[in-house]
């Protein structure tokens, strides 16, 4: 009993934080801004940062589609942030009964605390970002597979299906959960246990659920799954980021308490091999197994592609704690002291993250505000998703955009590379009939260059700057010819 209220007490002081943090939170990151402005742009009629440009590519609709409930308010992104919140909290109480679900009571609370106090949990749920959605919608699936299994009942597998389209309708990564389903229904028709009908229900209601966009993407892209395979293809470009190479600077120091979980998972896989695993835990380890290797394989890494799949990392860890704990009774108080200690550290890893990052872009946010005192209709920005949500004006991006520019990746690679050459900018200017830039130093897309060509260059006239941790960070331009 005083575990369980241990466990209770750590997650109860992990929300409390993620709320004092989210709340105290001014700035915004790069996606966050890319959500915010779809989610203005959707009440408008169209899904993009620009409505000359067609679909939205990255990010799939019911994330934004939420947000734009919030849009015509004059306090949005604060709402936003309490309604990611709320998502959080739902997704931390999903979790929880997954775990009950596919294993018992026991590893449920285990698992809330793991995911409850992870390092990336608490830091990402002071975003405005579509993870805790996704999180629920993932879990909830794979809940009602069980479900459909335990109780031969169609109508759960019908809910299952119904969540995994939602949960790739808000994160393309759901292709994952869906390619896992499928493996597993392959084995089960093969053992006898599932009639092919019933995959046919799972099947029908994600492409119900799936109909707007893949009509969307037919319209924009000439392909069903355009905004999916443009996604794909833009990652599969990036350069190979090996994880072994790169494990500390996609963890910092807080990866080293990391290493407990896969080490617990390690446990879990042992024990389960010995033990003969259920249908519904063979699923899950095969859902883990499959998001690893994509996460390994994928160019292109971020630390929070892990966060999707935390319920069923969190899950598996657990499983390995209970079976250690009841394997190793003699040890179990230093087992349990030292794994409540880790989850604290993370913790406070995470609440101390999140707040060096509550000011982050504040003075792009600033300087976009500023725009609206001046009059033009557009302005020359890289910062465009911050330009688009904060300010009237047209954003136009140094490179243009993909539809009006065929060479639009490498120009991107020369402003990556600083390459790219700054006298383009007064023909830019001039073909978009705009006479203001917003420049900021520190994204890698705003290269040392066009910098020193913007400051030295006698056409252009600065008019404003923001600072930033004491340096001047965001900086407003007049084009004066």
């Amino acid at each position: 009993m005083a575990i369980q209220e241990g466990i209770r007490a750590a997650v109860f002081i992990s929300f409390i934080g993620i709320l004092i943090l989210l709340l105290s939170n001014q700035g915004l990151w790069w996606d966050e801004a890319v959500y915010l402005a779809l989610s203005k742009a959707i009440p408008q009629g169209h899904y993009s940062l620009d409505p000359a440009w067609p679909l939205e590519s990255f990010r799939p609709p019911v994330f934004p589609f939420l947000l734009s409930i919030f849009s015509g308010f004059s306090d949005a992104v604060l709402i936003s942030r309490i309604f990611v919140f709320i998502l959080a909290s739902l997704s931390a109480a999903a979790v929880y009964f997954l775990s009950k679900e596919i294993f018992n009571k026991k590893t449920a609370l285990w698992s809330l605390l793991l995911f409850s106090t992870s390092y990336l949990f608490i830091f990402f749920s002071t975003k405005i970002l579509s993870e805790p959605l996704f999180i629920i919608f993932l879990s909830l699936s794979v809940f009602y597979f069980s479900k459909s299994h335990k109780a031969k009942n169609k109508n759960y597998l019908i809910l299952s299906g119904l969540f995994a389209g939602l949960a790739f309708l808000t994160r393309y990564i759901g292709f994952i959960l869906i390619l896992a389903y499928f493996i597993c229904f392959v084995y089960l028709c093969f053992k006898g246990k599932i009639r092919p009908f019933n995959i046919l229900y799972f099947a029908i209601i994600i492409f119900i659920i799936s109909t707007p966009w893949i009509l969307l993407s037919v319209y924009y892209y000439q392909e069903p799954f355009g905004g999916f395979i443009t996604n794909i293809k833009v990652f599969a470009q990036s350069p190979p980021n090996i994880l072994v190479q790169n494990y500390l600077s996609l963890f910092g120091y807080e990866g080293i308490v990391s290493i407990f979980i896969p080490a617990l998972i390690l446990f879990a896989i042992y024990f389960s091999v010995k033990q003969r695993p259920s249908i519904q835990q063979k699923f899950i380890f095969l859902l883990f197994f499959l998001s690893l290797a994509y996460f390994v394989l994928l160019p292109y890494k971020e630390i929070r592609y892990l966060l999707s799949f935390l319920p069923i990392i969190s899950a598996l860890a657990a499983f390995g704690l209970v079976q250690i704990l009841e394997k190793s009774k003699q040890y179990k108080v230093p087992i349990i002291t030292t794994v409540l200690i880790l989850s604290i550290v993370s913790m406070l890893a995470g609440f101390q993250s999140a707040w060096e990052n509550n000011l982050a872009s504040l003075p792009v946010i600033e300087a976009s505000q500023y725009l609206n005192s001046l009059q033009a209709d557009s302005v020359l920005t890289q910062m465009y998703p911050y330009v688009n949500y904060f300010s009237s004006k047209r954003a136009i991006q140094f490179c243009e955009n993909h539809f009006v520019n065929p060479d639009f990746e490498k120009c991107q690679e020369e402003l990556i590379t600083n390459s790219f050459n700054p006298e383009k900018i007064p023909n830019l200017m001039e073909k978009y009939n705009t006479k203001y830039i917003l420049f900021y130093r520190f994204e890698p897309t705003n290269p040392p260059k066009v910098f020193a060509y913007l400051e030295s260059n006698p056409q252009f006239r600065k008019i404003k700057s923001f600072e930033e941790f004491g340096t001047e960070a965001a900086v407003i331009y007049e084009y004066v010819g």
